[in-house]
């Protein structure tokens, strides 16, 4: 299970033995279908985000280190929201937005402090469900 997988995983294990009342699986088939609409559409981003990855890992030309330090154009060795916004728009991304961005760091940042340094770079970019292809590129 990639980090960003088990850490979603863990909020959702803390919220739900939080919660009094719906012990032993009872839930009204409301909540029962307001729990499937999420399951399929977190499995379907995650199935969109990992062939992304995959596609990208399988190409050639891909440099890990070369791409961050694309997006890292300060060159202070992290990455942040607004760089991560300034690479998307000069590649022709407007619907983008800083709070956006925003997310993707939150997401994906280990030490929690508001950048991606490369290791964290490297979890959002590799493939997840491959591991051959992953170790290929790292």
């Amino acid at each position: 299970m990639s980090r960003h997988r088990a850490k979603t995983a863990t909020t959702l294990n803390m919220r739900s033995s939080s919660k009094a009342g719906a012990r032993g699986g009872q839930l009204s088939h409301d909540m029962q279908q307001l729990l499937k609409r999420l399951l399929l559409t977190i499995s379907k981003g995650e199935k969109s985000i990992e062939r992304q990855r995959q596609k990208l890992a399988r190409n050639d030309k891909f440099e890990p280190y070369a791409a961050f330090m694309r997006v890292d154009r300060d060159e202070n060795g992290v990455v942040g929201s607004v760089e991560i916004l300034r690479f998307l728009r000069e590649n022709g991304v407007e619907e983008a937005t800083e709070a956006d961005c925003y997310l993707i760091v939150k997401y994906f940042d280990s030490d929690e402090d508001g950048y991606l340094n490369f290791q964290d770079f490297l979890q959002m970019l590799l493939p997840c469900d491959n591991q051959y292809l992953r170790a290929s590129v790292a």
